[in-house]
């Protein structure tokens, strides 16, 4: 069996659009698959608005088996991190 592990992952990138524009964008969880191209699905699996703590799955094309997450960093128009405790 194989497993994925990843330390850490940083993604920065540069868009020609308003702040508030693209992090409503990000605050549409499952919405991704139709912009990230590398993203099957995506579901939210918290109730209520975003915020610390915030739960979600992802299922990526080439690793089929989803991955829980959640919002580790939240600040509106700002600051947009999610990630897992390591175990």
């Amino acid at each position: 069996m194989a497993f994925l592990h990843i330390d850490s992952f940083c993604q920065t990138d540069e868009v020609s659009a308003p702040v508030a524009d693209v992090f409503q964008a990000f605050t549409e969880i499952e919405t991704w698959p139709t912009w990230i191209s590398a993203l099957a699905a995506a579901r939210t699996l918290s109730e209520g608005p975003l915020r610390v703590g915030f739960r979600f799955e992802l299922t990526f094309r080439n690793f089929p088996r989803p991955f829980q997450t959640e919002l580790i960093d939240y600040t509106p128009n700002k600051v947009f991190a999610w990630g897992t405790e390591k175990s």
